[in-house]
This record gives structure tokens, sequence and C-alpha cells, in this order.
């Protein structure tokens, strides 16, 4: 297992998790700057996307229900990590099918480590280049019984105009009436369909409160990404976003029986979803047609929840021996595929057969 400690993170100016896994042995990291922003291939084992990882926070699985992707961005405030343990190799018999590879645990600073009557404040600013900005929050408290953690991040950018850097990306082609016809009278969070625009909208809230052996919480992050460099001009136009949700709800409480035996009761509740736009222009493959395409703007969404009940036994019997067992259960309603709808009142305008 490999630890990367609060001070190392303070020491090497690391502004966000895919920075520090571009950092970590073992791990090939791909920023490919589109609605799947990075990938992390740990142990030199490549899938198109991160779920052969399992990534946890305090750990509680972050890993997308539906498709069990890790979804990295920039959505996790760096300040309240404590440490991040990272494991190596499979781990599934303790931590389940997605431990393949192995396991990263994110240990976030506590109030309750603090002083009683102490409090702390951290506050984080951010400029680069592309109208980069970043703005970061992390405190916490602790006052007799009572103690308590809220972190939180906003994060946005323009990102890099590739629309110069090769053909296929060019603002003439986003622009062509004849290949996007009525779309281009179109637009999407404020920005009209034909020009190259990739904008970045990322937001993350993490907080808990604990009064005595009671502790209760919040997760809940989204990222909002353009498509990038996804799809050639004439083909998608590429600020039609995608976003990503994730929503965690925890209640925990410990029973200290004696000296030897904790008790450890959770409820835990979370979303996941993803949903976006997609203006698609695609050739028309019958006979005789191929100076025609059809052009469609189109809304997808994929909501998934799951409840569960934990119940963790810790029997300390001596120094050098001890006994650990519980029982769960998870309840999991996800989608079956991808539902998709176009808006009704344009899509008689938008679904048609024009020429290229």
């Amino acid at each position: 297992m490999l630890v990367i400690t609060k001070q190392e993170i303070l020491q090497r100016g690391y502004n966000n998790l895919v920075e520090i896994l571009v950092d970590l042995p073992g791990f090939d990291v791909v920023n490919t700057g589109d609605s799947v922003p990075s990938t992390a291939y740990q142990r030199g084992y490549r899938t198109p996307f991160t779920t052969r990882t399992l990534f946890m926070i305090d750990g509680r699985i972050e890993n997308h229900l539906w498709s069990q992707q890790v979804l990295l961005s920039r959505q996790y405030p760096i300040s309240m990590i404590s440490r991040i343990e990272v494991l190596y190799g499979p781990a599934s018999v303790k931590y389940g099918a997605n431990a393949f590879l192995g396991v990263i645990n994110i240990i976030t600073k506590k109030g309750i480590n603090l002083d009683k009557g102490k409090n702390e404040l951290t506050i984080k600013a951010e400029l680069g280049s592309w109208n980069s900005k970043g703005l970061e929050f992390f405190s916490r408290g602790r006052n007799d019984g009572f103690s308590y953690q809220l972190a939180a991040r906003i994060f946005t950018s323009d990102e890099e105009d590739l629309s110069q850097r090769w053909g296929f990306l060019s603002n003439e082609l986003y622009r062509n009436k004849d290949i996007w016809g009525p779309i281009l009278g179109l637009k999407n969070d404020g920005i009209n369909f034909g020009q190259y625009a990739n904008p970045t909208d990322d937001w993350g809230i993490f907080a808990s409160l604990q009064y005595k052996n009671l502790k209760e919480g919040i997760n809940q992050w989204l990222i909002d990404e353009g498509y990038g460099a996804t799809f050639a001009a004439d083909k998608g136009q590429n600020n039609a976003d995608w976003r990503r949700s994730s929503q965690q709800y925890f209640i925990e409480y410990q029973w200290q029986i004696n000296t030897k035996l904790q008790l450890t009761s959770e409820l835990n509740y979370r979303e996941s979803r993803v949903w976006g736009n997609w203006a698609e222009a695609t050739p028309d493959w019958n006979d005789n047609m191929s100076n025609f395409s059809y052009v469609s703007f189109t809304n997808w969404n994929s909501t998934n929840n799951a409840a569960e009940v934990k119940q963790d036994l810790d029997f300390k019997f001596s120094d050098t021996f001890r006994h650990l067992a519980g029982w769960r259960f998870k309840q999991t309603d996800l989608t079956a595929r991808f539902l998709h709808r176009g808006l009704v009142k344009q899509m008689q305008v938008m679904i048609f057969q024009n020429a290229v």
C-alpha cells in the first residue's frame, strides 16, 4: 500500500485529484478533455473507462452505480484530504468486483481529531489559462461532544481552444449550414452551436456532523464537461455537454459495548445520474443518398439509486488477534439503458434529410 500524506499534497502543489494520480507509480492517466475528462489505468490494465479500480471516500464507495466508473475531474476539494491510501492488486474478496486492480481510499480531515474548542478554516483560490477559475473552502471544528467538517469546491474553465490545431475541429465545419441546417439556430448553456466550445463547470460539497457516537453526512458533486475533440466537427457539435452527478447521504452510529467489543451501524442512500445532449449529423446510408445526412438534437438520461443497511462487528481478543464480522442489505434500482428524447417542438424540423 502507498500512502500520500497531506504534507506531501501541500509540498507538491497539487490542485486536484487527477494531478495526484498522474504522479502515482503504476498509474497511466489520459486527460482527454472531453465528457469523460480523465481515465486512469492501474497496473497496465487498459479499459475504455476507469471501472476496475475501486474509489472511496472514508470507506464509502464513489464509483458510479450504473457504469461503475471512477469519474475524476475537478470536483473534489484537495484541502479536505488528510491522506490517500492506494492499494495495489486485487482486493475483491473484501471490497467487491470493482477492486479488480486496486483500491483508492481518501481519508478526510475530521473535526473530532482537533482539540476541544478548536476550529480551522482554509480558503484556496486558483486562476489559470483558458479563463480557468477555482475556489475551494474547508472548515472543521470541535466543541465538547460535537464536531463537524465542511468542504466545498467549484471549478470553471473554457478549456483549450483546439479549433485551429486540426482541420477536423475547424469552425468552418461547425457552422456549415449545408451540414447542420437548423441545429445552428440552437444553443446549449447560452452558447450557440456553430463554433468550437468546450466549457467545464464542476462543483462538489462534502459535509458531516458528529455528536458523540452519532455521525451523519452528505457527499454531493456534479461534473459538466463538453465533448472536446471526441467528434469531428461535421459529425458532432462539441459544446453539447454531458453531465454526471452523485449524491450520497449516510447515518452512522458506533456502539462501544465494552473495551473489547464495538458495533458500527450505518444507513446509506446513493443516487448516481448521467445525462446530457447530443447534436449529431449522420450521413445517409441508403443507396444514392450519400450527399445527404440526418441531423438531430437529443437529450439522454440514466438515473440510479441504492439504499444500504450495514452492521459491522469488531471484537478485539488481544493486541495480536481480533475478529471482524458483519452483514449488509442493499437494494439497488438501476436504469436498464439510456433513455433519450428529442425536444418535441423542434423535432419536426431537426430530424430530416439535409443536403451536404
